[in-house]
């Protein structure tokens, strides 16, 4: 199904002292906290600096970097054209989108938006506030209370500043009392169709209408799940934790851990909460889906990889099949870590960061 095409060793470069930065406009981008490394065929320097402090992507396209040569330096490059420009010393930039990034002014301590063609100021806010931007919504970065912001102005529209409905609580012995939590926002996990879907340490799943800010849906368990499934507690269940993640192109929320899929249509979403298990397939390839990062994904696949495998370290789950269809391994860490750090997906190419140091690649097979 996939084959390896290439192979580029990073940890000769520097050291092993090294952040994968991703694939973008299929080329590689990594650093090393000095220099800005770029493979398009061949490896080369695109930025060099005495020292490398900060470095965040931002929508894909942006590449922001504080560094520190003679003085601190503040510079966005631009991942598509590789042109690099200065922006101002002061402003930490914390949050981007492909339309302008909203950041902290260090002088005066106030919080404002710059665009991202020419860094002209949107807007200002006093005092220091922090955004989630997701595409082109800004919404409020504070697990009490859920708020969308005008991109223009930065002016509230409209704001939830109460889960008290949602508190929940849990119990670990059977003779003692149950232990009280407050609800709060663990992650906003995207907007489809004027839905902004959020989820809850308690383990709801919550919709809330984008214009208004009224809730829509309430979600908590399955509707539907495979025969020895047994429901648990709210706070227990590990559907909406990193793992689950948006479909915007099919409309579908889904999720993969380790031997479990799921997934919820969104034009019809109180109704089509399903849950699979893999548990053959999975017995097959000898591989789970316990590692702890983003998993890249397509229309029909879910790209996963396993922390300490026996033998097969990643592989690739058919979202219509609902099972593993193919599986690899990979060269063991020689520092007992997880062999697998980073991967990623773009144009029918598979991209894999081993933490011995090593970017391997694969291409999907016609």
């Amino acid at each position: 199904m996939f084959k390896k095409i290439s192979e580029i060793s990073i940890d000769n470069i520097h050291e092993g002292r090294f952040y994968f930065l991703g694939v973008y406009y299929n080329r590689i981008f990594w650093t090393n906290h000095e220099i800005v490394f770029i493979y398009d065929g061949q490896i080369k320097e695109l930025v060099r600096a005495k020292k490398l402090e900060r470095h965040k992507v931002f929508a894909g396209k942006y590449l922001y970097l504080k560094s520190f040569d003679l003085q601190v330096e503040r510079r966005i490059l631009n991942l598509e054209t590789l042109q690099i420009e200065n922006i101002d010393i002061d402003v930490r930039i914390y949050s981007g989108t492909k339309d302008f990034f909203i950041g902290i002014d260090q002088r005066t301590k106030e919080t404002l938006a710059l665009t991202a063609q020419n860094f002209d100021k949107l807007w200002i806010k006093e005092g220091m506030s922090f955004f989630t931007q997701i595409k082109h919504f800004t919404f409020s970065r504070d697990s009490e209370m859920l708020a969308l912001y005008d991109n223009d102005t930065g002016n509230e529209l409209w704001k939830v500043a109460d889960f008290s409905a949602f508190d929940y609580e849990t119990k670990v012995f059977v003779d003692e009392p149950p232990e009280q939590h407050k609800a709060a926002i663990n992650r906003i996990i995207g907007v489809y169709n004027d839905v902004v879907w959020i989820t809850l340490n308690s383990g709801r799943l919550l919709g809330y209408n984008v214009i208004d800010g009224k809730l829509l849906y309430n979600i908590t368990f399955p509707n539907f799940y495979y025969q020895g499934y047994k429901l648990q507690k709210l706070a227990q269940s590990g559907f909406w934790g990193g793992y689950t993640q948006l479909d915007e192109q099919q409309g579908m929320l889904f999720g993969l851990l380790r031997d479990e899929y799921w997934e919820i249509d969104l034009n019809d979403p109180e109704n089509t909460f399903i849950l699979y298990s893999l548990k053959e397939s999975a017995k097959q390839f000898d591989l789970t889906a316990d590692g702890n990062m983003f998993q890249p994904f397509t229309n029909n696949e879910i790209f996963f990889c396993m922390l300490y495998p026996k033998t097969n370290a990643f592989g690739v789950f058919d979202r219509n099949l609902k099972e593993i269809v193919w599986a690899a391994p990979v060269e063991k860490s020689s520092r007992g870590f997880p062999s697998i750090r980073k991967m990623e997906y773009e144009n029918e190419r598979l991209y894999l960061l081993t933490d011995n140091g090593k970017i391997i690649i694969y291409e999907k097979e016609t």
